[in-house]
């Protein structure tokens, strides 16, 4: 199993949830132990974790466990290994009161035409989202 730590659209009650979550089971809440940018980003103003580890806050968001399918899958959906698609990284998160490795997905800050908001601690819905099926 792969725990995943997800910060955005995915979140449960977010958009993306019932479509690519819904069928994982929800380990509990989290929050990354170091500092990355969370912007609004691109032409859907999409939730994206920056990569530039350090600069930024401690992100809140909630942890999944996957199998190596539901892996494969978010992977996809991610665009690893596309063009302009996301990296999946290994990182710590605080979760009840213990430091946990996960998989998170980021970008690079290169990678994003348009910066709409930035640096967010918690992603919150976002009226202004897109959602694949509208795109």
């Amino acid at each position: 199993m792969h725990l995943v730590f997800v910060y955005g659209t995915l979140k449960r009650g977010f958009a993306n949830y019932d479509e690519w979550m819904m069928r994982f089971k929800y380990s509990a809440d989290g929050i990354t132990c170091d500092k990355f940018p969370l912007v609004i980003g691109g032409a859907y103003f999409s939730p994206i974790l920056l990569s530039d580890n350090g600069q930024g806050h401690m992100i809140k968001g909630e942890l999944f466990e996957l199998d190596d399918d539901g892996l494969a899958t978010l992977d996809m959906i991610e665009g690893v290994g596309k063009e302009n698609g996301y990296k999946r990284i290994a990182i710590q998160v605080i979760s009840d009161a213990r430091n946990v490795l996960a998989w998170t997905y980021v970008k690079d800050r290169t990678t994003v035409d348009v910066i709409h908001n930035e640096l967010n601690c918690e992603y919150q819905q976002d009226e202004r989202y897109i959602p694949a099926a509208q795109r």
